[in-house]
């Protein structure tokens, strides 16, 4: 079968990077979680007796209260520019699930050449443990400050430098980004 690969592009110290994804790219507060998570010491212990999906959950909690807003400008397929006052994160997929089963994006086709993207802006912070059960479902949609919708490429640029990652890898904190999808990219068998 053949699927979609997304690419991050970023500039570090002067040299044009490039990191390929199968899943999911993010930048704010879900890599901000991934960042937890490789460092925690109880990441390893928990894979090990089947439990690892309550590492991400537990240090998603931890982190929600420690979360900053940040001011964005985000370009969806070179179009007009949009303003995000309030930006906790943006989930950039291929596939619907990302972080321990979380449904960020349920409508996300590993083989439709776009990347879906959920947006969470301007969402209070006491709100998220009541939004975690609906976002692990996929339902989390309705929720105001909450945006799904799709692009080919999405350029992100933030007021302060943001973790970011791909496929639960961290890429580090960064404050301009390019995410672009190729439709049907990568062969695998399953």
């Amino acid at each position: 079968r053949r699927m979609d690969i997304g690419c991050l592009e970023w500039e570090e110290l002067g040299v044009r990077r490039r990191r390929r994804f199968a899943v999911s790219c993010g930048i704010g507060y879900d890599a901000a979680v991934c960042a937890g998570a490789q460092s925690s010491s109880m990441k390893n212990y928990l894979n090990r007796i089947g439990l690892g999906k309550f590492t991400y959950l537990g240090i998603g909690l931890k982190r929600m209260f420690s979360a900053k807003y940040v001011g964005t400008k985000l370009r969806l397929n070179g179009e007009k520019e949009i303003t995000l006052k309030k930006l906790l994160f943006v989930a950039m997929m291929s596939h619907r699930y990302e972080g321990g089963g979380f449904c960020f994006c349920p409508y996300a086709k590993a083989t439709d050449g776009l990347l879906d993207l959920c947006i969470v802006n301007g969402v209070p912070k006491w709100m998220f443990p009541f939004m975690i059960p609906f976002a692990r479902k996929g339902k989390h949609g309705h929720f105001r400050g909450i945006k799904l919708c799709r692009a080919q490429r999405v350029e992100i640029e933030t007021e302060s430098p943001m973790w970011v990652h791909t496929d639960g890898e961290v890429m580090g904190r960064l404050d301009k980004i390019t995410v672009t999808v190729s439709k049907r990219r990568l062969r695998f068998v399953y």
